[in-house]
């Protein structure tokens, strides 16, 4: 199937305003890739049946908008990829169509000068490089990257699976995760009632406000918990600080921190108590 490409200054996603004159059917390739309009009418390809669009690409000389808040998001899932890329502007996303609604793969890259707005679905793998991304309580994330961008995941009671967390990332994160690792950037960790399974640090800055975090490796990075607004435990099922870590032990003023010291293990012969109030957090 050749790639369609939409109109410049269409405002609607109908298939008349495609260059193929079909736009967003099952197994299209689309591409929207100049333009700075609003588009704000036929957002809605939820009832494709059977076989999903393959990708849709938004790519960075588009600098309008996509849906809105009153207006609604753009509906339609995609096999293979949705690809967010533009210059500027936003885009609200929901994940909706064949395949239980999930799309396979959302990607902003790096230089993504948008904001994504993801709000219902389910999107198996996304990728935030660039730009900014909001995730509400409706979406479910099996599998998030965040890197050079702002990413902020609202409560929902699934769980990410996987969270990967790097330099230039700032992630404001309100839901579980059962496993994170963070080598860069930014976490802030505050949902009520949420628990981080398993939490690896090896650089970066975890700022901690809210939930448990049972199981905690820090190989390196600072972690911080000055913001503290709920009593929380960390080292429920096991916690092993290395010399490079900063923050183990740390207390809060307000709030309080459990760290269950029995379940603690110090690696190098630098390593301990003396820990607990660590260095500025690095930015």
């Amino acid at each position: 199937m050749a790639i369609a490409y939409l109109n410049e200054g269409a405002v609607s996603l109908a298939a008349v305003n495609w260059s193929d004159a079909t736009g967003l059917v099952s197994s299209a390739e689309c591409v929207i890739d100049k333009g700075g309009q609003a588009i704000v009418n036929n957002l809605d390809f939820s009832a494709i049946a059977t076989t999903r669009v393959t990708y849709l690409h938004i790519r960075r000389p588009f600098t309008g908008s996509i849906g809105s808040s009153s207006v609604g998001p753009l509906k339609v899932n995609t096999s293979s990829a949705t690809y967010y890329a533009a210059g500027g502007g936003s885009l609200y996303l929901q994940s909706a169509g064949p395949a239980s609604n999930a799309t396979v793969l959302f990607e902003m890259p790096t230089g993504t000068g948008g904001a994504a707005y993801l709000q219902g679905g389910t999107f198996t793998e996304a990728r935030v490089y660039g730009g900014q991304c909001y995730v509400n309580a409706s979406t479910v994330v099996t599998t998030l990257y965040a890197m050079s961008s702002s990413v902020t995941v609202d409560y929902n009671a699934t769980a990410i699976t996987t969270l990967y967390v790097f330099p230039g990332a700032t992630v404001y994160l309100k839901r579980s995760v059962t496993n994170v690792v963070v080598i860069g950037g930014t976490l802030i960790i505050d949902g009520d009632g949420i628990s981080i399974t398993t939490l690896r640090q090896s650089g970066g800055v975890v700022d901690h406000r809210s939930g448990d975090i049972p199981t905690f490796t820090q190989e390196g990075g600072q972690y911080i918990n000055q913001s503290l607004r709920r009593d929380s435990t960390i080292a429920g099922t096991a916690a092993t600080i290395f010399p490079g870590g900063a923050g183990a032990l740390m207390r809060a003023p307000g709030a309080t921190v459990t760290w269950t010291t029995a379940n603690i293990t110090y690696v190098g012969t630098n390593a301990g108590p003396s820990t607990m109030y660590g260095t500025p957090p690095i930015v």
